[in-house]
């Protein structure tokens, strides 16, 4: 391919919705014991410039699957200790508010987690929702089914 078909809107237009498709397929594929390969699997993309189609991706499946939270936000976890720029801040908030909206020792504990990996970023992008987060927190606090 030359340079100058590279700069072509219509190959853009291919190349964006190929990495679309490719980030989908590694998402959908996502389960318990395949988290960390797909993480290097998505890494091997380009995940910054396409960190809206990771981001919708995630989501998109987070709402068929809402019992694979715990999974999705792994995935995020990995993603979010090797590059802090490759995802919104909005879908670890999103994830956060699923997994605690649904809560279990396990929910607690990955969410205090992903606060661990995200939270500075969240602190300094989004302190209002960040805020929120911990309000429901101290809210299961006297939970008595949570240990």
């Amino acid at each position: 391919i030359s340079s100058t078909d590279v700069l072509t809107l219509e190959y853009q237009g291919l190349a964006w919705k190929a990495l679309k498709k490719t980030i989908n397929d590694q998402v959908k594929k996502v389960n318990k014991s395949n988290v960390p390969k797909i993480a290097r699997k998505l890494f091997k993309y380009n995940i910054i410039r396409g960190r809206g189609l990771l981001t919708d991706a995630i989501i998109k499946e987070q709402i068929t699957s809402p019992s694979n939270a715990p999974v999705y936000a792994a995935l995020i976890l990995l993603l979010t200790q090797n590059s802090h720029k490759s995802l919104n801040e909005l879908i670890a908030i999103q994830l956060l508010r699923v997994v605690l909206d649904n809560y279990t020792d396990d929910n607690v504990k990955l969410a205090v987690e992903l606060l661990k990996e995200c939270g500075e970023k969240l602190l300094q992008d989004n302190h209002q929702e960040l805020d929120s987060i911990f309000v429901i927190l101290e809210n299961l606090l006297p939970e008595p089914s949570l240990n």
